[in-house]
């Protein structure tokens, strides 16, 4: 009997563990970052990523939500700036409006 007790109160802290792991991973886990914060980690980011040094990308945060724009001379660099921004904890989403540079292409 003490056996079977004691198995079934191991069932139910676990259980109670994963759900609270799971609330957690749902909700963030942590305090939310204001957007001003969120700003200076992307720019951060984006600033310290040697492929931004010639044509710097503008950031702006609203509700976590980061938007992106600029002029970037490759495919690779506008996805690549995305991907830094989705990075940084805390950011919600990415709004990519980078554009690509298209003189490049017509100079070919």
């Amino acid at each position: 009997m003490k056996k079977t007790l004691h198995t079934s109160t191991l069932a139910l802290l676990f259980t109670a563990a994963s759900a609270f792991t799971l609330v957690g991973c749902a909700t963030g886990g942590g305090a939310p970052v204001d957007d001003a914060t969120l700003k200076e980690r992307v720019e951060s980011y984006l600033k310290n990523d040697s492929e931004f040094d010639t044509h710097p990308i503008k950031v702006r945060v609203q509700n976590g939500v980061v938007t992106l724009t600029g002029i970037v001379l490759t495919r690779t660099e506008l996805q690549k700036a995305e991907q830094d921004a989705r990075m940084v904890g805390g950011v919600k989403d990415v709004v990519n409006n980078i554009t690509l540079n298209d003189i490049m292409k017509l100079q070919q």
